[in-house]
């Protein structure tokens, strides 16, 4: 939510993620803080 806020703020499009399954979204928006990476080597 932050992000769309920002991107408001600017009048900046939203993002939309609707075809994305929640848990796996918080999960790749945790891995890619913590390794700096978008694609997963585990």
């Amino acid at each position: 939510m932050l992000s769309n806020a920002i991107l408001l703020a600017h009048s900046s499009i939203p993002l939309s993620y609707r075809v994305v399954d929640v848990e796996e979204y918080k999960k790749a928006v945790i891995l890619f803080y913590e390794i700096n990476n978008l694609v997963s080597r585990i």
